[in-house]
């Protein structure tokens, strides 16, 4: 894996990051924006992806703008979340435990 890529989560969130600057550049202009058009400038400046995947980045914070701008629930429960990623742990564990128990049969 390279250095200079970003991936996973933080890909996501890089994605997210530059869908709200479009809704606030939005905001601020006090009109509609060409997002593609936007997009395309931004990466041909800072070469964000390569050629080939400029439409399907232009999808994904297409979407994330759309998704963002319909003010979508802003907050979670940290215990609950925590709870939640807890519970994903266990049933982890417990699936590897039964593959190594099946494996032993």
């Amino acid at each position: 894996m390279s250095l200079r890529k970003i991936t996973g989560t933080s890909a996501h969130l890089a994605k997210i990051k530059i869908a709200e600057y479009y809704i606030q550049l939005e905001k601020n202009a006090g009109g509609v924006i060409n997002l593609d058009r936007a997009l395309e400038d931004l990466n041909n400046r800072n070469h964000l992806v390569p050629e080939e995947e400029l439409g399907q980045l232009q999808k994904d914070i297409s979407s994330l703008k759309d998704y963002l701008s319909s003010n979508p629930c802003r907050e979670i429960d940290r215990l609950g979340y925590i709870k939640f990623k807890a519970s994903q742990l266990s049933e982890s564990k417990l699936m590897d435990s039964l593959e190594d128990l099946i494996k032993l049969a």
